[in-house]
């Protein structure tokens, strides 16, 4: 079943990379947890349903700022604190090269300890059928695309995701994308939801 929306607020591209950069930085289907905890386990609800995810000694601080587009949340792990906002998704139809469909998400990131990459091949996003997509840093050659260093400063750019195969077809709706640690881990350092699901075809249109 795919959620449609007529209108889908327009968002302001965002700049490339800025100021600090240093250092090199480098399973999903476990939802983040919200709320804060310790290292035994976190309680996570979405409507009405609360379920229970490990956390592997990652804490999570959110204010209810786990919504796309909405303030920043704010992500404590064992060696990086950092404040990152996930703005609405956009859509490239086709890039100059004929390449396919690419969903973007533009993110502002401030790290205020440590050192955290997020790189785009760390992100995933979740569609309404349960498909997951991974995102990609080489894809499209856009310049605005976060980058695959360390940062541990501020930053902003775009998350790339390549709509390959049936990923990004018309029929396919985006629910929530999740940032993860650079280790393989299944466990989301956090995650970020559409307050309803956005079907491809009505999303944002990016220059």
């Amino acid at each position: 079943m795919v959620i449609r929306r007529t209108a889908i607020a327009a968002v302001t591209a965002c700049t490339a990379l800025g100021l600090t950069l240093s250092g090199c930085g480098s399973g999903d289907e476990q939802a983040a947890p919200t709320s804060q905890t310790a290292t035994s386990a976190a309680m996570t609800t979405t409507g009405s349903t609360t379920t229970t995810a490990a956390t592997n000694q990652t804490t999570i601080s959110s204010d209810g700022s786990d919504t796309i587009g909405g303030t920043a949340q704010t992500i404590t792990a064992a060696d990086v604190t950092a404040r990152i906002e996930v703005k609405e998704p956009q859509l490239i139809e086709k890039t100059s090269m004929g390449e396919p469909r690419i969903l973007l998400f533009p993110i502002v990131l401030d790290v205020d300890s440590g050192t955290l990459n997020a790189t785009s091949t760390n992100w995933k996003v979740r569609t309404l059928s349960g498909q997951t997509i991974t995102g990609s840093d080489s894809w499209g050659n856009i310049p605005t695309a976060i980058g695959n260093n360390a940062l541990d400063g501020h930053a902003e750019g775009l998350v790339l995701f390549p709509g390959i195969g049936d990923k990004l077809t018309d029929d396919v709706s985006i629910t929530e994308v999740a940032l993860y640690p650079p280790n393989e881990s299944k466990t989301p350092l956090a995650r970020w939801m559409l307050p309803e699901p956005v079907a491809v075809p009505d999303l944002a249109r990016s220059e």
